[in-house]
C-alpha cells in the first residue's frame, strides 16, 4: 500500500502506479491553473486600485468589483478542485471538467477582437485538452473507481 493524498491506495500493478503519477500530473496542472488565477485576481484588484479615483463612475467601480469577486471566486473554486484530486475525490473530477469548459470559452474570448492575444488562446487551449485527457485516461478513471476507506462513507460514521 501507498498513500496519496491521505488515502492508502493499493500499489498493485502497473496500471495502479500509472494512474497515481498521472493523477499527481493531474493535480500539479489544476493547481497551476489555481495558481494563475489567483495571480488574475491579484492584478485584477491592482488594476481596479490605480483606475478607480474619485472622478471615475460608480458603474465602473461596481463592474470592477464585481470582476475581482468572480476571479476570486473562480481561483477558490479551483483550488478546492485541486485539494479534490490530491485526495481522490469524485466530485473533483466533474468539477475540474466544468472548469475546463469555460477555460476554453475563455480562450476562444481570448482569441476574437480588435486585438488577439493568441499566446494566452494557446496556453488557455493546452492546458485544458491536457487536463481533460488526463482526466479522461484509463489509468486515472481505474485510480478513481477503487472503492475509497470505510471512515469516508457517511454510513459508516453513523
Amino acid at each position: 500500500m501507498s498513500e496519496f493524498g491521505g488515502f492508502d491506495v493499493p500499489s498493485t500493478g502497473r496500471a495502479a502506479r500509472s494512474g497515481r503519477i498521472l493523477n499527481w500530473l493531474l493535480f500539479v496542472l489544476v493547481a497551476a491553473e489555481a495558481a494563475a488565477l489567483w495571480v488574475a485576481t491579484a492584478w485584477s484588484i491592482s488594476q481596479m486600485l490605480g483606475e478607480l479615483d474619485a472622478d471615475s463612475s460608480p458603474d465602473a467601480a461596481k463592474s470592477a468589483v464585481a470582476l475581482v469577486v468572480v476571479v476570486a471566486l473562480a481561483a477558490l473554486w479551483l483550488s478546492a478542485s485541486a485539494v479534490g484530486i490530491a485526495r481522490r475525490r469524485g466530485w473533483a473530477r466533474g468539477s475540474i471538467v466544468t472548469w475546463q469548459v469555460m477555460q476554453v470559452a475563455i480562450a476562444i474570448g481570448a482569441a476574437q477582437g480588435e486585438r488577439p492575444n493568441w499566446l494566452v488562446t494557446v496556453v488557455l487551449l493546452a492546458s485544458a485538452i491536457a487536463v481533460v485527457a488526463l482526466i479522461l485516461s484509463r489509468p486515472v478513471r481505474a485510480l478513481y473507481s477503487l472503492d475509497e476507506p470505510e471512515t469516508d462513507r457517511p454510513e459508516a460514521n453513523a
